[in-house]
């Protein structure tokens, strides 16, 4: 079962506070369009939301996106 949580147009002001409300969940797919963390971020947007949500993501908005290796799953 797909893992899909739509958040988008929300007050979601920073990463960490996404952190700490979904990091624990295995995610694969997040959409965050129209919230504050995502224009105040700005081109780092999607790296930093795939440091900071399980390495299971594989969407963010409706791009696909894959874990650089470097970074471990777990």
């Amino acid at each position: 079962m797909t893992a899909c949580r739509q958040v988008n147009h929300n007050k979601i002001e920073t990463l960490r506070a996404l952190e700490r409300e979904l990091g624990s969940l295995p995610l694969q797919t997040i959409y965050l369009e129209g919230n504050p963390c995502q224009q105040a971020e700005g081109v780092n947007y999607r790296r930093k939301v795939m440091l900071a949500l399980p390495s299971t993501l594989t969407q963010i908005d409706a791009t696909w996106v894959s874990m650089p290796p470097f970074i471990s799953a777990g």
